[in-house]
C-alpha cells in the first residue's frame, strides 16, 4: 500500500522571507534615518545656543558702553556741604566710557563659560568699534549737487578722500580706487543706506575685507584696511572722533595698529592718558598734550589732507559691536550698531538697536 504524499504550495516560506526583508528594509532605514538626524539635530541646537549667546556678547558690549553714574570723592576735611554728592558732569561720564572702552577699544575680549558653572561649554568674543571714529560716506558728497562737500577749506574732502585710498591701495595690494569711488558717488542721487553698497567687481581690493577682524594672538603682521572699518553711514558728522578711531582709520592716519596682547599696559595708561581730556578741543595745540601719550605720533606728522577731519568737540553716540560665539563645532557671527540715547535728568543712559548683520 503506497502513502500518499499531499502536495501544497510554497507561499508561506516566500511570505516569511518577505516579511523578514520588509523588517529588515524598516530597521535599516531608521538607524540611518537615526545616524543622519543625531548628529543634524546636535548642530542645530549648538547653532541655536551660539546665536544666542552672540546676542548675549553684544549685551556684554553695551553695559560697557553706557556710562554709569560717577560720584566724585568727598574730600577730607571738607565742610558737610560740600561733602554732599555731586552730579557727574558730562565731563566725567565721557571719562568713566573711556577709561572702560579705551583699553579694549577695536580688540577681542573673550569669555569663557563651563558646563559647571554656566550650564554650557562656550565661547563669546566681542569687540567694540565707535561709528564716531570712522568716515561718513554721506557727509563727505552733496549727491544733489554732486560734488564733495568742504570741510574746512576748498578742496579739502577730496584730498583726503585721496589718502584714504592711497593708504587702501598700498594695505590691500589693489588699484588705486579714488576714480572709481568718484564715478559711484556721481551716478547716486540718494543717500548711502549702507557702506557695503560700495562693494562692485570695481571694489576688488576690499574682496574678503568688507567686516572688520580684530586682531589675535600670533596673527599677520600685515593686515588689510576694512571697508566697514573706514566707512559709515551711521553718525551725522564728516568729521571724525580722534579718541576712538577705527583700527583701519588709524592705519590711515599713519597710527600704530592695535595689537591683541597690549590690553594690560594700556589699563595702566588709561588714567594718564586722561588727565589732559577736554570736551572740546583745538587739535593744532592740543593733540600733543592729549592724544600724543595715546598714539605716540605728534600733530605735525599726521597727513595734512586728513588734519580737518578731526573733530574737536567729542562726540560717540554710536558704536558697532562684533560678536562671536563658539559651542562644539558651531560659531555664530553677529555686528550690531547700537546707538545711545543721552541720559534726560535721573533717567539712565540707554541705547537703540540700528541694525545687526549675521555675518
Amino acid at each position: 500500500m503506497t502513502k500518499k504524499h499531499n502536495k501544497k504550495p510554497g507561499f508561506i516560506l516566500i511570505l516569511s522571507l518577505m516579511l523578514i526583508f520588509l523588517c529588515m528594509f524598516l530597521v535599516m532605514y531608521i538607524a540611518n534615518r537615526g545616524a543622519t538626524f543625531v548628529p543634524y539635530a546636535t548642530i542645530a541646537i549648538e547653532r541655536k545656543q551660539a546665536y544666542v549667546l552672540a546676542q548675549s556678547g553684544a549685551e556684554l558690549a553695551i553695559s560697557q558702553i553706557i556710562t554709569p553714574k560717577v560720584e566724585k570723592k568727598a574730600q577730607k576735611g571738607s565742610a558737610p556741604e560740600a561733602n554732599k554728592k555731586k552730579k557727574p558732569t558730562e565731563e566725567d561720564k565721557v571719562k568713566d566710557m573711556l577709561t572702560v572702552v579705551l583699553p579694549n577699544l577695536n580688540r577681542w575680549q573673550v569669555v569663557t563659560l563651563t558646563e559647571a558653572v554656566e550650564g554650557i561649554d562656550a565661547t563669546i568674543k566681542f569687540c567694540i568699534m565707535c561709528e564716531n571714529g570712522k568716515f561718513n560716506l554721506n557727509a563727505l558728497y552733496n549727491f544733489q549737487d554732486k560734488k564733495f562737500i568742504d570741510i574746512a577749506t576748498k578742496d579739502d574732502t577730496q584730498k583726503g578722500c585721496k589718502t584714504i585710498f592711497e593708504a587702501v591701495k598700498k594695505a590691500n595690494k589693489g588699484k588705486d580706487l579714488l576714480s572709481v569711488f568718484e564715478v559711484q558717488l556721481k551716478k547716486r542721487d540718494i543717500r548711502f543706506n549702507d557702506a557695503t553698497e560700495l562693494m562692485t567687481q570695481a571694489f576688488e581690493p576690499f574682496k574678503g575685507a568688507v567686516f572688520y577682524e580684530p586682531p589675535v594672538k600670533d596673527g599677520p603682521k600685515s593686515r588689510p584696511l576694512y571697508l566697514m572699518d573706514i566707512f559709515t553711514v551711521w553718525t551725522q558728522s564728516a568729521q571724525i572722533n580722534p579718541w576712538l578711531m577705527s583700527d583701519s582709520v588709524g592705519a590711515i592716519f599713519g597710527l600704530k595698529p592695535s595689537q591683541a596682547q597690549d590690553e594690560a599696559e594700556r589699563k595702566k595708561g588709561v588714567a594718564q592718558w586722561l588727565k589732559p581730556f577736554k570736551l572740546k578741543a583745538q587739535w593744532k595745540t592740543d593733540w600733543n598734550t592729549q592724544l600724543k601719550p595715546l598714539y605716540g605720533k605728534d600733530y605735525n606728522s599726521i597727513p595734512k589732507s586728513l588734519q580737518p577731519f578731526l573733530s574737536g568737540t567729542f562726540e560717540a553716540t554710536v558704536f558697532s559691536i562684533l560678536s562671536y560665539a563658539t559651542v562644539g563645532r558651531v560659531t555664530q557671527r553677529l555686528l550690531t550698531i547700537v546707538e545711545r540715547t543721552p541720559a534726560k535728568g535721573d533717567e539712565p543712559e540707554d541705547v537703540t538697536i540700528k541694525k545687526v548683520y549675521w555675518l
